[in-house]
């Protein structure tokens, strides 16, 4: 209600993007609908950033930002040294928990928790480079995540690997830029990255 216009002028607002995420596939809707009816029947200002391409995410190892949406990413994040972190994935417990916190349909926060969608960019262990985790986890009979954390725990940083959290059905991503919000875009449709936890800014590749 704060970008209202009712009886006063209204107060301009942004939203840092509108945004097709897999973890929510209805988001964008709301984003949307929000906007305007804020715009059109209480007179309000409200705009949002849209991003012309898919949002990907790279990380190195265990370090990706997005662990902290679950309980066990949180147990992991929150210990001290990498040392520790590393320690901690050998660990029954925490491996059954963590495999357990990837599953369900609709999530909490950015990121889907697909492991078999991610791919690994580089690895000291060649075979690996440009499979995804479902790929080996057939191989091997595992879950995709314990794949994942075979190879993290090995490897370490070492493991370079990326998923896209957003944007990646060209036709809804074409309704947000044409959403009769106001919006705001950069002028090609590449694809839009972020490297966590150095940098979230977002960048073309």
């Amino acid at each position: 209600m704060t970008a209202a216009g009712i009886g006063r002028r209204p107060l301009r607002t942004s939203l840092l993007t509108a945004m097709d995420f897999k973890s929510n596939p209805m988001l964008h809707r709301v984003s949307r609908l929000l906007a305007l009816v804020t715009n059109r029947v209480l007179n309000g200002d409200m705009r949002f950033q849209a991003l012309p391409g898919p949002m990907t995410i790279f990380a190195d190892g265990v370090d990706f930002a997005a662990f902290e949406e679950f309980s066990s990413g949180v147990t992991l994040r929150n210990l001290r040294t990498a040392d520790d972190q590393y320690a901690l994935l050998s660990d029954p417990a925490f491996r059954a928990q963590f495999i357990k916190d990837m599953g369900g349909f609709m999530m909490n926060g950015l990121w889907n928790r697909r492991f078999d969608e991610a791919v690994i960019i580089d690895c000291p262990d060649s075979s690996v480079v440009g499979r995804t985790f479902e790929d080996l986890s057939r191989e091997r009979g595992q879950h995709p995540a314990e794949v994942f954390l075979d190879l993290a725990a090995t490897w370490r940083d070492k493991l370079r690997w990326y998923t896209v959290v957003g944007n990646h059905r060209p036709d809804i991503v074409v309704d947000l830029l044409a959403s009769p919000a106001p919006t705001s875009a950069s002028p090609t449709p590449e694809p839009t990255c972020a490297v966590w936890p150095t940098t979230t800014s977002g960048c073309a590749r």
